[in-house]
This record gives C-alpha cells, sequence and structure tokens, in this order.
C-alpha cells in the first residue's frame, strides 16, 4: 500500500510538472518551452520591423524573443563590445543545458530586465525579459532551463 501511495505521489509530481508548460518555441536548432501560464500577445507591424518573433507575458513577468543576423559576430565578441555599456549591471557568456548563451542584466526605475542571446548559423536569438519584482527572477530561471 505504501508503495502504491509513493507511486501515485510521483506520477502526480511528474503530471504537475509537466502540464506547467504548455508551448515549445523554436531558435533555430533549439527550443525553448513556454509555461501555460504565459499568454501570446499579438504582434505589431512595428514588432516584427524590430525583428521581434513572438511577445508572451503574464501578471509577472513578460518576454520578447528577437531574431536577426549576427552579421559574423561571436558572443563573445557582443559582450567584449558591450562592456563599456554602463547600462548594465551585470553580463558575460554562460552555458545552459548545453547552450552557450550571453545574458545581459539591467535594472531601470524598479524594473529589472534580463536579456540571453543565442548566436547559430549566422542569426542571433535574443531573449529579453522584463520584470517588476525580483521574486519573478524563478520565473526566468524555469523557463531558461528549459532551453535545449
Amino acid at each position: 500500500m505504501k508503495k502504491l501511495i509513493a507511486l501515485v505521489c510521483a506520477l502526480a509530481l511528474t503530471l504537475s510538472c509537466t502540464a506547467a508548460f504548455a508551448a515549445t518555441l523554436s531558435l533555430g536548432s533549439h527550443t525553448l518551452t513556454i509555461p501555460d501560464s504565459m499568454s501570446e500577445d499579438e504582434l505589431t507591424q512595428e514588432d516584427i520591423a524590430d525583428d521581434m518573433v513572438c511577445f508572451y507575458y503574464n501578471d509577472d513577468v513578460d518576454f520578447a524573443v528577437y531574431s536577426y543576423p549576427a552579421e559574423g559576430y561571436t558572443l563573445e565578441e557582443i559582450v567584449e563590445e558591450t562592456t563599456n555599456d554602463d547600462s548594465y549591471d551585470q553580463m558575460g557568456i554562460t552555458t545552459i543545458n548545453d547552450v552557450e548563451t550571453a545574458y545581459f542584466v539591467e535594472s531601470e526605475d524598479s524594473i529589472y530586465y534580463v536579456e540571453y542571446m543565442i548566436i547559430e548559423n549566422d542569426t542571433v536569438h535574443s531573449i529579453v525579459f522584463g520584470f517588476a519584482d525580483t521574486a519573478a527572477n524563478e520565473q526566468v530561471l524555469a523557463i531558461m532551463e528549459t532551453l535545449e
């Protein structure tokens, strides 16, 4: 009986974890999984002209994905060229699930912005998160941990 209860609890936990994500976003050969708590907004012609691919939001966090030509730049070169930009609180290169990404963090008027960049086949895929409550950073990390 204890084994059956443990099995049911494990199954419920597995289902609740998998049910928390609803959509998969393609970033070249990589993917990012979008939580079902987020809604997708329609893009305007201006958004599309700015290379925005999609925009998702909920009460705590929103994010946009942009795709544009890398023009031969590497992540290292982008970070290096940005080091003199005082608007960023942090920047660097990290690996998430074997995917090399550049990251940039800035805060402005109690709003936090975190940007992750991936370059593949001379295309930059930029994921830009915005949130006001630092607790929402957990949502950002959970989304980015789905990067494959």
